[in-house]
């Protein structure tokens, strides 16, 4: 298919996945109804190359057809188209009749022998944040001519409301979740937290041959679509989801070298600003733990002051308790010593007997006459 780019950065995915015949084989599985999806043999789908179609169509057709056998070989060809819109086309219908009309007049040339008509399943698909004249649900299945297809060629159109469509029923291989995750999102703040998620779904992918290249699409659908968002992008990017030598890693420091570069310098920002903090809250812990310290030792010192008192204190108690012990002692002495002198005793005996001087017997010997 020729490579052209998109006016818009959500056509430029969209075309690039739905350019994959897996992710449209696993969007026939999970968002077409039974009937429809009995229409394609998954074998013989492919897409339509735009050199198919004739010079003077190939301008307005701007979006995918592929083509399958039917199920039932005797009912020729299934053509599936897609158009996706971003933004809120009340005219959306009316393209899908115009790149219908295309359809039918490429299978003519493909197969002018041909004379039953082809099954078409026309999908629009759409993630505006309002889209008035649409079915009020996620998906929607519209059939025309239904009585009238021996005529008639069978149209059936699927409408697929991403942002009416909750997370956990959008179903599918990793790049068709992630693909309808993003465009679900891409305008809402929810875009950040869904980020981890995506990742996730890259890395269920990463051993595919396309998952870099995938990669690389996404990273610049973001820088396109959310240019003021890519700098937390990144951060997410960087912060664990991919190994330091990861080719995800490489890819990305490759398309975004700025941004990158800017993510490290606010990751390093981040990190000395949360080390100043450590380091003053350490100091300011270290600064109590002194005060602590001080007031310990202050403590320590008036409890030293108190024991030394208690123990002169002690010394003092000591002191009079020999005084008065030597003072009781000394009144027990005398006092027998009057005894003896009661009893008529000499002198030199009562002071061998009790220890007092002479002197001190003859004082006592006048108190007791």
């Amino acid at each position: 298919m020729e490579k052209r780019i998109p006016a818009h950065p959500h056509d430029a995915i969209f075309k690039f996945l739905f350019s994959t015949s897996a992710v449209v084989q696993s969007f026939i599985r999970y968002y077409l109804c039974p009937a429809e999806r009995s229409l394609f043999c998954s074998g013989t789908l492919e897409a339509v190359k735009d050199s198919h179609i004739i010079p003077e169509l190939r301008e307005h057709f701007t979006d995918i057809l592929y083509v399958s056998k039917s199920m039932d070989r005797q009912k020729g060809h299934t053509y599936l188209l897609f158009e996706h819109k971003s933004f809120e086309d009340r005219a959306i219908g009316s393209q899908l009749l115009e790149n219908t009309a295309m359809a039918l007049m490429y299978h003519r040339r493909q197969h002018p022998d041909d004379h039953q008509p082809p099954v078409i399943v026309a999908v629009g698909l759409t993630h505006s944040l309002s889209h008035t004249n649409l079915p009020d649900e996620p998906l929607c299945t519209i059939s025309l001519f239904r009585d009238y297809r021996e005529l008639l060629p069978d149209i059936r159109f699927v409408f697929v409301n991403l942002n009416k469509t909750p997370d956990k029923h959008m179903r599918g291989i990793a790049k068709l979740k992630m693909l309808f995750l993003l465009l679900k999102y891409v305008r809402t703040p929810g875009l950040i937290k869904i980020m981890p998620r995506v990742i996730e779904l890259y890395r269920e992918q990463q051993y595919e041959e396309d998952a870099l290249e995938c990669f690389e699409a996404m990273l610049r659908y973001l820088v396109s679509a959310v240019p003021d968002e890519i700098d937390s992008i990144v951060s997410i990017l960087r912060e664990g989801h991919m190994d330091e030598e990861s080719e995800y890693r490489r890819v990305l420091e490759m398309l975004m070298p700025d941004v990158v570069e800017s993510a490290k310098r606010e990751l390093r920002k981040e990190l000395e600003q949360k080390t100043r903090e450590e380091v003053g809250k350490t100091r300011e812990e270290v600064g109590k733990a002194r005060e602590e310290v001080g007031k310990a030792r202050e403590e320590v010192g008036k409890a030293r002051e108190e024991v030394g008192k208690a123990r002169e204190e002690a010394g003092k108690a000591r002191k009079e308790s020999e005084k008065l012990r030597i003072s009781v002692a000394k009144a027990k002495t005398e006092e027998i010593a009057r005894n003896l002198i009661y009893h008529g005793m000499d002198d030199e005996t009562i002071s061998s007997v009790t220890g007092l001087e002479q002197e001190t017997v003859k004082e006592l010997r006048k108190w007791v006459s």
